[in-house]
């Protein structure tokens, strides 16, 4: 063993006995080539690790991949088999088709011959119907020929019975004419009587009007627009007259419990009476003379209240007379103007009375005077 060991290698001296001399640096060495050593190890066991785990890696790779082959053999043994029954399918289909095209070109083939077989047959009836064609228009110009003469005898027989007719008609119309040219004369007679009626009346009315013919129209629509305004007047008086009479009634009613003694020379004749019209509801009724004496009085048995009443009451009735006064003022100066024209009229009209007695028809222009006296008349009345 010893003649084996190289111990200069390994840092180790020996005595010339053989012996091992032991010295620190020795130690030393051996100390440092023991680490050396040692880190070689772990990393060479590190590295057999890692093949280690590679290898069980690459194992189970390896496993994995045999799985998935034996699943690819698998699905192509499936695919062979459907491949397989597929060319069988095909095959068969395939001999189908085949014998299919060989019945539509059978079945193509009979069809041409039978469409050969109906054009000749279409050309055969085609001269058929040429033929009866021919027939038909010979057959046509013979019944043509007998409807004619029996035409003709029909028609002279209607022509007979139309003209017998016509002939009445004729003889009616005549007398028809006849009639109508009378009644056109007896028109036209009444019309020249209505003319000269016409002239006669606007000659009449022209005297009426100063001889001035374009008076007429514009007179007449005078008269039309005053008949209105005159309308619409009454309607508005007849409206206070119904207002003055509920009044009156109110006020009747009111004095109904508190009568007046007529006999008694004292008192004064009875004027007017007055109401509350305020929110108070209970209503009033004074007399001249209890204001009179309310004011003569020294005041000792009369209150606030009292005197208010009076004040609104009074204040009320000024205000009714000062409405009442307005309409009449505002009638009284419409109708004047109305009166002073209907006078400027009877006087145009009174002028004129000497030509109308040169006129021929007196006694309509007298009627047509006297009417419009009386309605002159009858308005200054209503207006009183």
């Amino acid at each position: 063993m010893n003649g084996n060991i190289n111990y200069k290698t390994i840092g180790v001296t020996l005595d010339r006995n053989g012996k091992v001399l032991v010295s620190e640096e020795n130690i030393k060495k051996l100390c440092n080539e023991l680490e050396y050593f040692s880190r070689k190890i772990n990393l060479k066991t590190q590295t057999v690790l890692k093949i280690s785990q590679d290898l069980s890696l690459t194992h189970t790779k390896l496993e994995e991949s045999e799985k998935n082959c034996q699943k690819l053999e698998i699905d192509i043994k499936r695919g062979n088999e459907i491949i397989e029954g597929l060319k069988k399918d095909f095959e068969k289909d395939y001999s189908k088709v085949r014998d299919k095209c060989n019945q539509f070109v059978k079945e193509k083939e009979a069809l041409k011959k039978e469409n050969e077989y109906l054009l000749k047959e279409n050309d055969q009836l085609k001269d058929e119907v040429r033929n009866l064609r021919k027939d038909c228009l010979g057959y046509r110009q013979k019944i043509a020929k007998l409807e004619v003469k029996e035409i003709k005898s029909v028609i002279h027989k209607e022509q007979s019975f139309e003209n017998e007719e016509l002939k009445k008609k004729s003889e009616e119309l005549k007398k028809d004419v006849s009639i109508l040219l009378c009644d056109k004369e007896e028109l036209i007679k009444e019309r020249d009587c209505i003319k000269e009626k016409m002239k006669r009346l606007s000659q009449e009315i022209i005297y009426l009007l100063n001889g001035d013919p374009e008076a007429i129209e514009e007179d007449i629509d005078r008269i039309i627009s005053d008949n209105r305004i005159m309308k619409a007047q009454l309607e508005n008086m007849k409206q206070e007259r119904g207002l003055t009479k509920a009044a009156l009634k109110k006020y009747k009613s009111l004095l109904g419990k508190h009568t007046y003694n007529k006999n008694n020379d004292d008192s004064e004749p009875f004027d007017c009476q007055m109401e509350d019209f305020f929110s108070n509801h209970n209503s009033k009724v004074i007399t001249f003379k209890q204001i009179k004496e309310l004011l003569g009085s020294t005041g000792e048995g009369v209150k606030e209240e009292d005197y208010k009443t009076l004040t609104l009451l009074l204040v009320d009735y000024c205000n009714d007379k000062k409405l009442a006064l307005t309409h009449q003022r505002n009638a009284n100066k419409i109708l004047g103007k109305k009166v002073s024209d209907m006078e400027l009229k009877i006087k145009n009209l009174e002028k004129n009375k000497e030509r109308i007695c040169k006129s021929p028809n007196k006694d309509f222009l007298n009627e047509l005077l006297t009417k419009k006296d009386v309605c002159c008349k009858n308005i200054q009345v209503d207006i009183q």
